[in-house]
Parts: structure tokens; C-alpha cells; sequence
């Protein structure tokens, strides 16, 4: 009964949060999915996913959890959308468009979109950080690759 309940955290997580591990290099389109961000994110929740029961959640913080993850999910997906609009927009005027600073406020227009996408990474990880036991986070850090 477990594991069923963990199904739907596991695959709405893995949709939202899905990244490959750290400290690797990356092939082209690996490193596409990361073009929302200012950064590279920061990504801990595949981790915690992948390794709950070493973690030893309670319920309580399964289910803060996610209700992280859909609230975090309800924000990115129209943020995404509108990155992925402007961005197609922005390249396309770089050809076409003669007027500067027209292309330089659409780019600092995306700019702004991904500083927002990036800082969704960040509300995240402090999210987890208050959800999680200070031993726990920790746990995560080690698990995911990620030192002091």
C-alpha cells in the first residue's frame, strides 16, 4: 500500500524535477532541458525520490511534499510555456527585427522569466531544507553529490 501511494509522488516528481545526477557533462539535449534556468539548477528532488526510504519520510512529510510538488508544478508549467514562447519569438526577431533595442527589451523580458524559472529551483531546495530534519537534508546533500 506503500509503494502506491508513493507512485503518484514519484511520477509527478520525476516529470517536474527530473534532471541527470550531478558533476556529470552533459550531451546537447541533456543540457536543453535545462534551458529555463539563469544556472544550472540545482536539483534535489529526484534524489529524494529516488532514495525515500533510505531518508526515512514520515507521512506528514510526504505529504508536504507533494503539496510542494504540485504547487511548484502549477507555477512552472505556464512560466516554461511563456520562456519557450519568447524564446522562439527572440530568435526569430534577431534575424528579422533591424530595431535593437526592441530585440534588447524582448531579451531582458526572458531574462526576467528565467530569473523567476530559477528562482522556483531555489524555493525548492529551501522548501525541502524546512521540510526535512537538518540530518536528513544532509542525507540528501551526500546523496545527490552535493558537498558544503
Amino acid at each position: 500500500m506503500k509503494l502506491k501511494a508513493l507512485l503518484p509522488l514519484t511520477l509527478v516528481g520525476s516529470l517536474v524535477f527530473a534532471q541527470p545526477p550531478a558533476q556529470q557533462h552533459y550531451s546537447y539535449p541533456e543540457r536543453c532541458a535545462t534551458h529555463y534556468y539563469i544556472v544550472e539548477p540545482v536539483k534535489l528532488m529526484p534524489f529524494l525520490i529516488r532514495y525515500h526510504k533510505e531518508l526515512n519520510l514520515s507521512e506528514e512529510q510526504k505529504e508536504q511534499i507533494k503539496k510542494l510538488i504540485r504547487e511548484i508544478k502549477r507555477a512552472i508549467i505556464p512560466l516554461d510555456m511563456e520562456i519557450n514562447r519568447i524564446s522562439k519569438k527572440v530568435r526569430h526577431d534577431m534575424v528579422f527585427v533591424d530595431d535593437e533595442n526592441f530585440v534588447r527589451a524582448e531579451l531582458n523580458y526572458l531574462a526576467a522569466l528565467k530569473v523567476r524559472r530559477t528562482m522556483y529551483n531555489y524555493k525548492c531546495i529551501h522548501s525541502l531544507k524546512k521540510i526535512l530534519t537538518k540530518e536528513q537534508f544532509e542525507k540528501l546533500l551526500n546523496l545527490a553529490g552535493i558537498a558544503k
